[in-house]
């Protein structure tokens, strides 16, 4: 049997222990760790980093500092990130999570296995990397045809969908005070709008990270292309989190962004969506800013997009920017 140090170490070791864990027999591993104090996998299989930092007993940014490093290992055990609709189904389902966040990362009893193979100052990843070693031996290997596990992931299915079917009508009732509360609110804007007195006239400023952040992301101009202004954020925040430019860490449970200057005190980076358009205007003047007006699948209704740039080459669905 290896040494346990070896686990933080080497991938290949890591992949090699956990090829005979199945996510069932993660979890039995987890569990034989640390009693599971919070409602980790229950009716959803999968839990949020939230919940990693405090069975680890660690703090959320050294979980997120894993993920930034090792999400090449992470995502094929299962870590993915829900956005939208989603997030909400996810929630509803997972009475104990309360995050509000358009997007949620969520983590497989898998991937929760080969966290505890990545930490190394937490005591409690110590000890399942203990356990892992001592039960993988006799563990059944990950993929197995058992009958009894299949029936087990079947049930585990069946016991999922009557969740969601019971959710519906709650959720469907939910959506429709929402709505009321949003044609409210966007009046209310509209009122507002019309009693503000003129703002001086904007400020071009130095963007020339944006070029760069262009080529990082393989973007391009193109006037037949387009991308969704919340895509494009999205993209441009977690390359800021990338670089360096921007850290967020978690206070109190709500997430606090520290954002960091660039090179050139006039580069300033954008640090709102409602500031994507005008500043990437900035750099291709030649960009139009517009809005869906009808509903088509996958695209909301006065969902904002621009025209003129999109990916250099087809991104597939479900590949992310890193």
């Amino acid at each position: 049997m290896i040494a346990p140090e070896v686990l933080l170490e080497s991938k290949t070791a890591r992949d090699g222990q956990l090829t005979q864990v199945s996510h069932s027999a993660a979890s039995d591993v987890l569990s034989k760790a640390k009693a599971l104090v919070f409602a980790l996998w229950q009716g959803t299989g999968a839990a949020t980093t939230e919940q990693m930092a405090e069975y680890y007993e660690i703090d959320t940014e050294a979980v997120q500092s894993v993920l930034r490093r090792h999400r090449d290992e992470l995502e094929p055990d299962g870590l993915k990130v829900l956005r939208g609709k989603k997030v909400l189904d996810f929630v509803t389902v997972n009475m104990t999570v309360t995050n509000k966040a358009r997007n949620l990362t969520i983590w497989t009893p898998r991937a929760a296995l080969r966290l505890g193979m990545l930490l190394r100052d937490s005591e409690v990843a110590k000890q399942v990397r203990t356990v892992l070693l001592d039960v993988a031996q006799t563990a059944e290997p990950h993929g197995t045809s058992d009958s009894q596990q299949v029936r087990d992931d079947i049930t585990q299915m069946v016991e999922l969908a009557k969740i969601q079917a019971q959710t519906i009508n709650e959720q469907s009732q939910a959506l429709k005070e929402q709505q009321k509360l949003l044609t409210a609110a966007l009046a209310n804007l509209s009122k507002g709008k019309a009693k503000e007195k003129k703002q001086p006239k904007w400020t071009p400023r130095t963007t020339s990270h944006l070029s760069t952040f262009m080529n990082d992301a393989g973007l391009e101009i193109n006037p037949d292309n387009q991308i969704d202004v919340y895509d494009l954020w999205l993209l441009l925040r977690d390359w800021y989190i990338k670089t360096g430019v921007l850290k967020i860490r978690t206070v109190r449970g709500k997430e606090e962004s520290i954002w960091s200057d660039l090179p050139s005190q006039r580069d300033i980076p954008v640090k709102a969506i409602n500031r994507v358009y005008k500043r990437f205007q900035e750099v291709f003047p030649k960009l139009k800013k517009r809005v869906h007006t009808q509903h088509h699948e996958g695209v909301s209704l006065g969902r904002r997009y621009l025209i003129g740039i999109g990916y250099a080459q087809a991104v597939s669905e479900g590949e992310s920017y890193d």
